[in-house]
This record gives C-alpha cells, sequence and structure tokens, in this order.
C-alpha cells in the first residue's frame, strides 16, 4: 500500500512530507540546488462583437459576386461570441536538467456561435433570391463556427 500513509511509515519525523525520507535525503535528491519546482497558470479571454454583412449580388460583367445591394449599416449583424482559453503547467528542474509540461484547453465552455454566414443574395441569372437545392433561400445560412473545445498537451526537455 502507497499513499499518505506509507510516507509517514518511511518518514525520519512520521510525517507526510518528502523531505524527510532518508534514502532521498543521503542520495542527495533533496537539496534545492537538485530539485527546483516551478507552476505555471494562465487564461486567455477574448470576445468579439458581432460583424456587420450584406447581401451580395451577381455582376454579370465582371462574371463575380461583387455587387453590393446596399450599404453596410448593421441591417445583418453577426452574433457576439467570446472564447476562454486555460493553461496549466509544471517545471521541473533536476541537476542541470529541466522538463516542462504543459496542458492547455481552448474553448472551454465549448461555444459554438456562428461567426460567417452566407452573404450572397442575387442568383447569377439576375432573375431572384439565390435558393439551394430544397427551394429555400441561402442568405444568412451559417458557414463557419467557433472551433470546438480541444486540447494540447506539451513535454519539453533540456539537457
Amino acid at each position: 500500500q502507497y499513499g499518505v500513509e506509507w510516507i509517514r511509515q518511511i518518514n525520519t519525523q512520521q510525517e507526510t512530507n518528502i523531505h524527510n525520507i532518508a534514502p532521498l535525503q543521503k542520495a542527495g535528491l533533496l537539496h534545492s540546488p537538485f530539485i527546483l519546482l516551478g507552476l505555471l497558470a494562465g487564461w486567455n479571454f477574448q470576445m468579439f462583437s458581432g460583424f456587420p454583412y450584406r447581401p451580395v449580388y451577381y455582376n454579370q460583367y465582371y462574371q463575380d459576386w461583387v455587387n453590393y445591394g446596399q450599404a453596410l449599416d448593421d441591417s445583418y449583424r453577426l452574433p457576439m461570441f467570446a472564447q476562454t482559453d486555460l493553461k496549466t503547467g509544471l517545471t521541473v528542474a533536476i541537476g542541470r536538467s529541466r522538463f516542462d509540461l504543459t496542458a492547455e484547453c481552448f474553448n472551454v465552455f465549448n461555444d459554438r456561435t456562428v461567426t460567417d454566414v452566407e452573404t450572397t443574395l442575387g442568383n447569377e441569372a439576375g432573375d431572384g433570391v439565390y435558393v439551394d437545392d430544397s427551394g429555400y433561400p441561402i442568405f444568412g445560412r451559417p458557414l463557419t463556427r467557433q472551433d470546438p473545445r480541444s486540447f494540447q498537451f506539451g513535454l519539453r526537455g533540456e539537457f
């Protein structure tokens, strides 16, 4: 059985810490120049107001979607969205070697807010609204959302 009681049994002062364990002391593994620990914790919060967008019509002359039917006047606006990221890490220095272990979580709350929509309105023939195969207009249809929650782990060593 290992755990707190096991540490207490092998500790010279019957405590639950490791600095009084005789074999580690004799080997010189517990001297402050030999082992150094560092902790890292951080977070990043970003908030964006929704971006305005407007309908785009097909231009027969340029053969491209370049005509704007109205000024960019906030009639259409994407929703506001935010993202919170967390990072934690541990640094262990043993002698001249150093190891950094990190864990990061991006988009902690897994917010999937729409960040881009379809803006084409008029069809290429210029005779109506651009629709999908089901007959529904594609203007305003979500194209992209925030990236889902993801994790990243890292280990770095210096020898």
